[in-house]
């Protein structure tokens, strides 16, 4: 257990002063959103419609992630790094 605090630390640690990491609010506007997003892809998490909703709300670029379930997604482009390794 000594050693997922550990790793937890560490990533609490990346996150917040990770290069090219930014920490947003979750406002109404991204929570409604991401339930419209739910709605159109419902085998998606909530947790991470609300990172899809919050992408698009910032116009990003792409969205990077393991999860093949994402391939779904059009609304922005979709890129799963297992793809790429």
């Amino acid at each position: 257990e000594l050693g997922n605090i550990k790793l937890a630390n560490k990533f609490g640690d990346f996150l917040k002063n990770g290069k090219n990491i930014f920490l947003i609010e979750i406002t109404t506007e991204i929570a409604e959103n991401a339930a419209g997003l739910k709605a159109k892809y419902p085998s998606l998490k909530t947790v991470d419609l609300i990172q899809l909703s919050a992408a698009l709300s910032y116009n990003s670029e792409a969205f990077i992630t393991n999860d093949k379930k994402f391939k779904q997604v059009k609304d922005l482009k979709i890129i799963i790094l297992y793809d790429y390794l």
